[in-house]
């Protein structure tokens, strides 16, 4: 696994997760995993939320529907903005009423950057946003990274980049908090063929050694995330 200078810096010292399950599915059946295993509803994005650049391009994007939403809340996605970047970057549409949702609005500079954003999870118990970039530090690939909404202004704190092994040289996206506030699923391209996905299980309450990273076997090795 060749490391680039992000990712030297982030594994050096690195704590072991709780693996509760790996599951392995073909890109196809990735909405479907995640619908039937997250505290809500993903979806393919709406034809009304779609933009013109998505239409044109084809980009197609999952949205996360909590069981419970009320007006004034938002709801998260991908999307291709006109004049904006090349790329895919987060966009919110808020619910306006039992039946309706604002038109779609870019996140500002601070979570959408000139590289693709996608992925995105919104918390709403600790208003926190979690999406996959392949800007802001990254370390190769898509990088998942959070930021805490603040109502009040109406402002996002700048988004830090969860550590490794969550995070690794490849793809990582779709971190996605379960029912149990401590059991996230996230998934990656770490180990398999493009054409088939991981899907991890970890129990982020169970808290794991910190390792003293000294050579790229026992990267790769944690890197790799064996189920327990």
């Amino acid at each position: 696994i060749a490391l680039t200078s992000n990712a030297r810096q982030s594994v050096e010292i690195a704590q072991e997760l709780s693996v509760e399950n790996l599951t392995v599915v073909p890109s196809h059946a990735l909405e479907k995993t995640f619908r039937e295993n997250s505290g809500g509803n993903y979806m393919i994005v709406p034809e009304e939320f779609r933009s013109d650049e998505d239409r044109e391009t084809g980009h197609s994007s999952l949205l996360f529907i909590p069981d419970e939403i009320a007006v004034g809340d938002m709801v998260f996605f991908s999307s291709h903005t006109k004049g904006n970047k090349q790329g895919s970057q987060i966009c919110a549409a808020q619910r306006i009423s039992d039946k309706d949702f604002s038109m779609p609005k870019a996140l500002p500079d601070i979570i959408n950057t000139s590289y693709d954003e996608a992925y995105p999870y919104f918390d709403k118990e600790n208003a926190t946003l979690y999406f996959s970039s392949k800007g802001h530090n990254t370390s190769g690939g898509y990088d998942i990274f959070k930021s805490k909404y603040n109502a009040a202004t109406g402002t996002w704190e700048l988004p830090e980049k969860l550590p490794f092994p969550i995070n690794s040289v490849h793809d990582d996206y779709l971190y996605t908090l379960q029912d149990d506030q401590n059991k996230v699923m996230f998934a990656t391209n770490r180990d398999n063929e493009l054409s088939e996905i991981e899907v991890y299980t970890v129990d982020m309450g169970k808290q794991g050694e910190y390792l003293s990273l000294k050579d790229r076997d026992q990267v790769t090795t944690l890197a790799l995330l064996s189920p327990a």
